[in-house]
């Protein structure tokens, strides 16, 4: 076996070069899994205001599990 592989450097990296890249793209999902803490809220809200109306502000606020907001 390694001397098909010493003959035929292209056949080995050819072989091995998507195993590798199998591997590490394995690790790169599994790795923020377990150094990252779960997050406290299941929300992701983002807003961003483009009006030339008036300058509005709202804040909002995570209340029992449910955004409201506050004016």
């Amino acid at each position: 076996m390694q001397q098909l592989f010493k003959k035929n450097p292209a056949l080995a990296t050819g072989i091995l070069l998507p195993v590798l890249l199998v591997v590490l793209f394995s690790l790169a999902a599994l790795v923020p899994k377990i150094f990252v803490s779960k997050p406290q809220y299941d929300l992701l809200f983002s807003m961003k205001s483009y009006s030339m109306q008036g300058d509005y502000e709202y804040k909002f606020d995570v209340d029992e599990g449910k955004l409201k907001i506050k004016l």
